[in-house]
């Protein structure tokens, strides 16, 4: 039976709550394309580690199976675009160039049934193949793919399937390949590419490598603290799925914990609980968001429960948030108090009191 997911058109409720501090005013403002370093990175490959790809032909072959009349995307000068912020110069077709490379894929728009019955293309999937040839080499290919899932809140309702959000799926085709012939520097750069789209496409593929991803970390905290909402929530799930070996990335988590979006809010504080840093300022900014709301709590309990005792001054405030009616709160709590303290005193906000005290 096909889901129905209510629809929005225009309205997002991602500011409803109270920040954990000082509401903070976040301004976009997209990172300009990397100039081409002057020693491109060499082919990522085993066995082909000694070649450096300088200047490279690109030839893409695209179909959209949906759309009868001609229709195309800009595929082949995204390609050349990603490819200068790492060195890797385009040249024409027939000039000698150091490598080729071929980009074969089919695009399709996937449509999502909405509350009402309301069908909306907003999805989109990308398959194909990537072919590099380098001379006195033989040809790799690499199959690709990239998928765009379609939301569970809209703002518009594409009734075309050119409406479609096709360029995150077949950048995040590309970006697969691509990582598969240099690694995760070309996922890096991409994640400065002045297009938003390429910027949420390599954060996605980021998040799939989750703890191989560790050397982007710095280049995800500059996405979360900086971008605009859509990417910041794609890089902050890259970091959660990095792990512990993004601990570098704690300070930065903090100040998102001040935003003033209760989605970018609950997945900062998603990806502290998968870092686990035993720091005290984090303990006390997760301490200040339960204290300033509590409508949705639960992503920072989560977060106290995995730091676990280095978070004891959490306890009060924990506690405090125990009520008779609220049970799916009482029990994320309970996990959470019994984490820090090793303690087991129920519904008792009393008894968890006296014992802090106690501590102290």
């Amino acid at each position: 039976m096909k889901r129905l997911v209510p629809i929005f058109f225009i309205i997002f409720l991602g500011s409803t709550l109270l920040s954990c501090t000082a509401p903070v005013e976040a301004t976009p403002s997209p990172t300009p394309i990397p100039a081409p370093t002057p020693t491109p990175l060499p082919v990522q490959i085993e066995g082909m580690e000694e070649i450096t790809i300088r200047s490279i032909s690109v030839s893409v072959d695209q179909s959209y199976p949906q759309i009868e009349e001609e229709f195309t995307q800009p595929i082949e000068e995204t390609t050349s675009r990603i490819l200068g912020g790492m060195g890797i110069a385009a040249c024409e077709q027939g000039m000698p160039c150091d490598a080729s490379l071929n980009i074969m894929l089919a695009i399709e728009a996937i449509q999502e049934e909405y509350t009402g019955g309301t069908k909306c293309y907003t999805g989109a999937k990308a398959e194909g193949q990537v072919t590099l040839a380098i001379p006195d080499y033989k040809p790799l290919k690499f199959s690709i793919q990239g998928r765009k899932y379609p939301p569970f809140f809209i703002h518009g309702c594409p009734q075309d399937p050119s409406d479609a959000p096709f360029s995150i799926a077949w950048v995040e085709a590309l970006l697969n390949g691509f990582y598969e012939i240099w690694s995760i520097q070309v996922l890096m750069t991409a994640l400065q590419d002045q297009d938003k789209d390429i910027r949420y496409a390599a954060a996605d593929v980021l998040q799939d490598l989750g703890p191989d991803a560790v050397q982007a970390v710095p280049a995800l905290i500059s996405a979360i603290s900086n971008d605009i909402e859509d990417v910041r929530m794609e890089a902050l799930r890259a970091l959660e799925a990095v792990g512990p070996s993004a601990i570098e990335a704690a300070p930065a988590l903090i100040e998102v914990l001040d935003s003033e979006s209760t989605s970018i809010r609950s997945l900062a504080a998603d990806a502290i609980a998968a870092i686990k840093p035993q720091d005290e300022e984090v303990v006390q900014a997760l301490i200040n968001c339960l204290e300033k709301f509590d409508a949705n709590p639960h992503p920072v309990i989560d977060a106290l429960k995995e730091i676990g005792p280095a978070a004891l001054n959490a306890v009060p405030v924990l506690a405090n948030l125990l009520e008779e009616d609220q049970e799916y709160r009482n029990e994320k709590v309970l996990e959470a108090l019994q984490a820090i303290t090793g303690q087991g005193f129920g519904l008792d906000t009393d008894q968890w009191l006296t014992w802090w005290q106690e501590q102290q």
